[in-house]
């Protein structure tokens, strides 16, 4: 029983002694394996630590060099800034990042960023991610495209994001700026980020089919034919010439009628007219009334009566021979006039 109470003594005192002596926590990089005496054993750019009078210490590399080590031999190389002539990754690594690399020509290399996954932020590299994607810090968050005098970089919220007022661009590569109805712009997005219907042509504006609201805050649907809904005279007039917006409804002023795409003075049946345009005013008449020899008339066969064409009498019986001779005689002033 004894016996075995000094074995495990001894066990314990031999594994407490290997650990300590030999395999001292690494709380550096720079504590390397080699072991030592005094500084004489260990190479250039590194002194003797942890030796005293009962145990070899371990070479450890100086202040402001690396550990580089390549099999059974190692060398403490300068710790560098990106920029600085190099040999290799390590050196650029301890300042610069774990995404740092030593690049370029084999006779003249330079600590650098790995430009396929990182960027350089001052003298550090920083793995580059884009807008919406997973970031630990903003300078992980890059903008490419930004122009001189933009912010570079995006806003690291769990994912990258751009700030309060501003949209990611279709390549995730820019923070747009919301841009209203007639301020200059780059592309569609910054319009349409604001206001619906919208595309850039150097300023903001409304999409073909569609016209600018009174206030210039939205782009409504424009009308296409009378009786179209709409809010403001606006939607109108774009494509129906002189209409207005009545109840909500594409229509036109008082005492004209729409005809095609445009508003006529009214011209009742033996009114004065210059085409058949003028003499159309309700459904009622279409295809009843033309305008023959400047008045407005019930086609052959037909005859009006209260201005509603009839059937059944002469289209010669016009109703009130004052009203034919006088709208003949003023029509014919005005051709005098316009000739």
């Amino acid at each position: 029983m004894l016996v075995s109470v000094k074995v495990c003594t001894f066990l314990v005192i031999f594994i407490f002694t290997f650990v300590v002596g030999d395999e001292e926590p690494l709380s550096s990089a720079r504590i390397i394996r080699p072991r030592c005496s005094v500084d004489k054993d260990c190479n250039p750019n590194a002194f003797c630590f942890g030796n005293d009078n009962y145990m070899p210490g371990h070479c450890k590399c100086n202040d402001g060099f690396e550990m580089f080590t390549e099999g059974k031999r190692y060398e403490c190389l300068e710790e560098l800034q990106l920029g600085q002539p190099c040999m290799k990754n390590v050196q650029c690594q301890v300042t610069a990042g774990a995404l740092a690399i030593c690049s370029g020509e084999d006779t003249q290399k330079f600590c650098s960023c790995n430009e396929t996954v990182s960027h350089r932020v001052k003298n550090r590299c920083y793995e580059t991610r884009y807008l919406d994607d997973f970031c630990q810090v903003d300078e992980n968050c890059l903008l490419p495209d930004s122009q001189m005098g933009e912010d570079k970089f995006a806003i690291c919220a769990s994912v990258c994001s751009c700030p309060i007022g501003m949209k990611p661009s279709q390549n995730k590569k820019k923070c747009l700026e919301f841009k209203r109805l007639g301020h200059k712009c780059e592309n569609d997005i910054q319009c349409q980020l604001f206001t619906e219907n919208t595309v850039c042509r150097e300023v903001c504006t409304c999409e073909a089919g569609f016209v600018r609201s009174t206030y210039l805050q939205t782009c409504l649907k424009a009308a296409l034919k009378f009786d179209d809904p709409c809010t403001e005279d606006a939607q109108c007039s774009a494509h129906l010439e002189e209409s207005i917006c009545v109840k909500n409804r594409c229509s036109c002023p008082a005492n004209y009628h729409g005809y095609l795409v445009r508003c006529r003075a009214n011209a009742l049946p033996g009114n004065a007219c210059f085409d058949t345009g003028d003499c159309l005013i309700f459904k009622e008449l279409k295809d009843k009334v033309e305008c023959r020899r400047g008045v407005c008339s019930c086609v052959y066969g037909k005859s009006y009566d209260e201005h509603i064409c009839l059937s059944g009498k002469s289209s010669t019986n016009l109703g009130d021979d004052n009203v034919l001779i006088a709208s003949i005689l003023l029509v014919s002033i005005m051709k005098v006039f316009i000739y």
